[in-house]
């Protein structure tokens, strides 16, 4: 064979791939999809994922799969989409806990979450309330603030657990205002407000759907979002910028992933159905009784840029604050 019929040879395998991919896309998809959420059922994560799948398989006409494979911190069902087939049939939820925080509290995972894994869409963010009991002498930020510094250490908040949001809010908190307060780790966020609630604990550092019931109760009182703008459902609660620390924000966020490798055309039109999907009235609704703000403008240009910038912010809290995965 001449290297000119050779160079032919390769010229036109590498067209049938294209033309290949591209006619894949067009019929893409053809069978159900699987949405890996990688939590247990029953949470505002679950329940979230299952209304926008429905939708989802009514936009694409073809069943969009919830199938929970929790464990590990969201590691076992994010490692399991990030070594499937990348053709576009299997993605998972994703968050900030499972693509920024895991990579850095598990020292030894076997993938990576931003090479083995595609970012297709944002879904939502989470902002992190403060609240404090309410037989506490502190009322506000300013007044927590005072009396932590006068008793260093003698105020402790509870939080979900080591390396939990929950936890890493408090910890910016503390490097922000230059407080120094007491961690109490519990067994998820239920018991921790239990705690406040019952005056064990002082502070706690939680997300609007856990707070609002028991705020509404006036079993605890919110003090500060630490939200960018108000929120609607908490419309009389500060952001924590209006009360001059801007660099406390934080929140979690999701989005939803693929493998590697997934053609650049399924990610595109995944991405595209996905972000007409969270427009729907009743999705919009539900985020927003729950205290979330929808990402409906965060496509993957946008969303990659996002997700490096997470990792770094949440790399150097996770450093300070020596939180480990156990």
């Amino acid at each position: 064979m001449t290297l000119k019929t050779a160079l032919a040879a390769l010229s036109a395998v590498a067209c049938l791939s294209v033309a290949s991919t591209g006619a894949f896309a067009d019929t893409y998809p053809s069978k159900p999809i699987m949405w890996v959420v990688p939590f247990t059922p029953g949470g505002i994560t679950d329940n979230g994922s299952r209304m926008i799948a429905k939708i989802l398989s009514e936009r694409i006409n073809q069943p969009v799969l919830v199938e929970n494979r929790p464990g590990a911190g969201g590691v076992v069902g994010t490692e399991y989409v990030a070594r499937s087939k990348p053709d576009g049939y299997t993605m998972v939820y994703g968050t900030a806990g499972t693509i920024a925080a895991n990579p850095v509290l598990y020292k030894n995972l076997s993938f990576d979450t931003r090479k083995d894994l595609v970012a297709v869409h944002g879904m939502a963010e989470s902002p992190v309330v403060i609240i404090v009991n309410p037989q506490r002498p502190y009322k506000t930020v300013a007044e927590l603030i005072e009396y932590a510094k006068k008793n260093p250490e003698k105020v402790n908040y509870a939080s979900a657990g080591a390396g939990t949001t929950t936890h890493l809010s408090a910890e910016l908190f503390q490097q922000v205002t230059g407080i120094k307060l007491t961690h109490i780790p519990y067994k998820g966020s239920i018991p921790a407000m239990t705690d406040v609630i019952a005056g064990v604990a002082d502070v706690m550092f939680d997300y609007p759907v856990t707070v609002m019931p028991q705020e509404s109760a006036g079993k605890v009182r919110a003090i500060a979002t630490l939200a960018p703008q108000r929120l609607a459902v908490m419309p009389n609660v500060p952001t924590i910028a209006e009360l001059g620390y801007p660099d406390a924000q934080l929140g979690s966020w999701s989005g939803i992933f693929v493998a590697k490798d997934t053609p650049a055309e399924i990610v595109a039109k995944l991405g595209s159905e996905f972000e007409q999907a969270l427009k729907d009235p009743a999705v919009v609704k539900y985020f927003a009784d729950n205290g979330q703000v929808i990402l409906t403008d965060m496509t993957a240009d946008k969303f990659n840029p996002f997700i490096d910038k997470e990792m770094v912010k949440w790399k150097k809290l996770i450093d300070a604050s020596g939180a480990k995965a156990f």
